[in-house]
């Protein structure tokens, strides 16, 4: 069993032809290239406005937290100091945070 390929033309192309390839693969790859740059600067400034559109939002996270950290300081609020006043006599404070009781040493009273 053989297979033919079967060519448009069995000549070879000429000069003409040729040139007519030439400058059309250039000018193809020429658009290419400036849709590919075109398409990065679109990219680049979709990207940009994100980042200023997060940026800007983060800001206002920023200022919210940095009220809300003033009003919990005014109310005594403020970290460590608020665990140790309010923890009984015999607790063991970790980072002003967390009030561990050892349950050994408290006695129940009936």
């Amino acid at each position: 069993m053989q297979i033919r390929f079967i060519s448009p033309s069995t000549r070879p192309a000429s000069l003409l032809g040729k040139l007519v390839f030439i400058v059309s693969a250039l000018l193809l790859g020429t658009l290419v290239l400036m849709f590919s740059a075109v398409l990065l600067v679109a990219l680049l400034v979709a990207a940009l406005a994100g980042g200023i559109y997060v940026w800007w939002k983060l800001r206002k996270v920023r200022k919210l937290m940095a009220q809300m950290q003033q009003q919990f300081s005014a109310q005594g609020f403020a970290g460590s100091g608020f665990a140790q006043r309010n923890a009984p006599q015999d607790a063991n404070v970790f980072e002003g945070e967390v009030v561990h009781v050892d349950e050994a040493r408290v006695r129940i009273r009936n």
